[in-house]
């Protein structure tokens, strides 16, 4: 089942127009989540907007726990937006926007015991913990296309005038099912092996269980 990702926050964004009345034109910049960028919009209707942008986060470094384990994280995200924006009512600059994102978001992250020579939890179960070799590697992807759904207010481009500048809010949602991979290393894997008395199975189940807790938490 796909699973409902909130990745852009509200967002305030300066939006100039272009020079010519006539052109329904507007560019804009923007910042939230997932980073900042530009676009371009124009107005094909009096309640009707269509836009395209692209939003870059880079690369950062973000650190987090979860379930005892300490991760050191790096995210990239780079995203670029059509969206089409319908104004419902007459004299307001409030919409609902709906269209589809493409892109790239991934976070990469490395994870440790946040007790040394203590234990480790991984699939509910704890684990001997006590070396610098024992640690896991956690990775989500969201798709590349995912579609948008969302409310906001302005990017009306044909109700502006020439040169006029304007601020623009979203809150919305981008839809899509992240692919997860979780993966221990060979000494910490030796450990997990030896404590479910060398059953590879139920080592493997342990491990799958902490990937789906990585997902879910996504």
């Amino acid at each position: 089942m796909k699973k409902l990702q909130v990745l852009l926050l509200s967002t305030l964004i300066a939006s100039p127009a272009v020079a010519l009345a006539d052109s329904n034109l507007e560019f804009y910049g923007k910042a939230g989540i997932p980073g900042v960028g530009v676009g371009v919009g124009a107005g094909v209707h009096d309640k009707v907007s269509v836009r395209a942008d692209i939003t870059t986060l880079g690369s950062i470094s973000r650190d987090f726990k979860q379930n005892k384990i300490e991760y050191t994280a790096k995210v990239k995200a780079t995203q670029g937006t059509i969206a089409i924006d319908y104004f419902p009512m007459t004299n307001s600059s409030f919409r609902l926007t709906t269209g589809v994102g493409m892109g790239r978001i991934k976070i990469d992250g490395e994870g440790r015991s946040t007790r040394p020579n203590g234990t480790i939890k991984i699939g509910g179960k704890s684990y001997s913990y006590d070396s610098s070799q024992d640690f896991v590697n956690a990775k989500i992807e969201y798709p590349d296309l995912m579609p948008y759904f969302g409310i906001g207010l302005g990017h009306n481009a044909k109700a502006k005038q020439a040169g006029s500048w304007g601020f623009n809010a979203d809150l919305g949602v981008y839809v899509g099912d992240p692919k997860t991979s979780f993966q221990v290393s060979d000494s910490l894997y030796e450990k997990m092996l030896l404590a479910n008395s060398n059953d590879a199975a139920a080592t493997a189940a342990d491990i799958e269980r902490e990937r789906q807790r990585v997902k879910d938490k996504a």
